[in-house]
């Protein structure tokens, strides 16, 4: 199943703008394109994933500073890495911890700064350290 995202802007007198996307990283294109309006007009922001709400519009400053937490810190380091295979994730990690998200939601919820790291990891390495953990794409690494 292809991932849906539902990002919905919301004025103050109640006026909505409603766009659908398939990745995140649109989801983040689309809120950066939007930064200045969304402060000038003091837009609020609905973001949900299929049908599960990943940001309410209270939450609407901690999603415009993960996006640019995103832009500031990730962004290029992306980029510079290659496409995971079939048997691959992509893996984020900050400062010197042994954990690592394959989330890119759940890792901007975390201190993103300039130490942060982006791996290639292969799914084998990943252990799992909880059902929590798992279904926010939370691991450890083995050293193999």
């Amino acid at each position: 199943m292809t991932d849906k995202y539902t990002l919905i802007f919301e004025d103050r007198i109640g006026n909505t703008e409603t766009i659908e996307m398939q990745y995140i990283l649109l989801v983040f294109d689309r809120i950066k394109l939007n930064l200045r309006r969304l402060k000038k007009d003091g837009l609020q922001i609905t973001l949900i994933k299929n049908s599960e709400y990943l940001s309410n519009p209270k939450n609407t400053n901690v999603l415009i500073q993960m996006v640019e937490d995103y832009y500031k810190f990730l962004d290029d380091k992306l980029a510079l890495i290659r496409t995971p295979k079939k048997d691959e994730v992509i893996g984020f990690n900050t400062g010197n911890s042994d954990w690592f998200d394959t989330n890119i939601l759940e890792a901007l919820k975390r201190p993103t700064d300039k130490t942060t790291k982006i791996f290639v990891l292969k799914k084998k390495d990943l252990i799992e350290v909880s059902k929590k953990h798992t279904s926010l794409g939370i691991y450890k690494v083995s050293n193999n």
